[in-house]
């Protein structure tokens, strides 16, 4: 998988940045084009952690398929 930075507070797949926000972990992309877009995946935990990188995976997919919805 190429354009990937992972940590496990932030981690940037793609277009997708995951972070924290609060007591849960956030998407955060562009899409259409100059819209921001934001979702909160799940609580701040390793199972919440490896559901959002998921979650992330799967957006910039969709993203880069032009099949986001």
């Amino acid at each position: 998988m190429s354009n990937v930075l992972i940590s496990k507070q932030r981690a940037k797949i793609g277009k997708v940045t995951l972070d924290i926000n609060g007591d849960r972990y956030r998407l955060r992309f562009t899409y259409p084009k100059d819209k921001r877009q934001q979702l909160k995946i799940a609580q701040v935990s390793d199972e919440g952690w490896a559901l959002a990188l998921k979650a992330a995976q799967l957006v910039n997919r969709d993203i880069d398929l032009g099949d986001f919805d």
